[in-house]
């Protein structure tokens, strides 16, 4: 989820045209991500998607990022909804788009990036649960059972919910797709971007 300062000068959108891209390289905006994070691979292909000089500055955890966003320290961050829909609803920050294929639930007058202008600029945290290789079949369908049906408790879901977290459920094969996929798109935006773990 993009976000900004309440007060901040407006960025309505995240339509990046000459202008646009004209308007972040004169002003220079910092992201905050946290070195290695989803955020972070986010803000590396959000640099690369504006074609602009953005300053990407590490922090150690999400906590002290968002502070300095909503002190006006730093300009701009990408990072879950969870760590600042609270902030969001009592307007000390304003979220600009969340990079997700639909507008979440927490969320709803937020539009996708899609909508603001940048299409297939998809980042979502996934939660899982991971196990050793070669795990029992028998033991593993009978966690993903367990998981799933503490997971359509009506309380969990509207707590998630409220957090900006939706909730949904994989089998195993399905879920072991979607992050080897993952894993390689990142590996391709590290790569083509020139960071190197460290």
């Amino acid at each position: 989820m993009g976000r900004r300062r309440a007060d901040a000068s407006s960025l309505t959108g995240l339509s990046l045209g000459a202008s646009r891209r004209r308007s972040l390289q004169r002003r220079r905006p910092t992201l905050e991500p946290p070195l290695g994070s989803l955020p972070h691979l986010a803000a590396v292909a959000f640099c690369a998607r504006v074609d602009a000089d953005v300053l990407i500055v590490p922090y150690r955890g999400t906590g002290p990022a968002v502070n300095d966003v909503a002190s006006g320290q730093v300009n701009m961050m990408l990072v879950s909804p969870l760590a600042v829909m609270q902030l969001v609803r009592v307007g000390r920050l304003r979220a600009l788009a969340v990079a997700a294929p639909r507008r979440i639930a927490g969320a709803p007058d937020v539009p996708t990036t899609e909508e603001a202008g940048m299409a297939d600029f998809l980042f979502a945290n996934s939660y899982g649960f991971w196990g050793p290789k070669g795990l029992a079949k028998d033991l593993l369908m009978r966690i993903n059972a367990a998981a799933r049906e503490a997971s359509e408790s009506p309380d969990l879901r509207q707590r998630l919910l409220d957090l900006g977290v939706t909730s949904i459920w994989e089998t195993p094969e399905a879920f072991s797709r979607y992050a080897s996929k993952e894993l390689e798109r990142n590996r391709r935006i590290l790569e083509k971007a020139g960071v190197k773990p460290e």
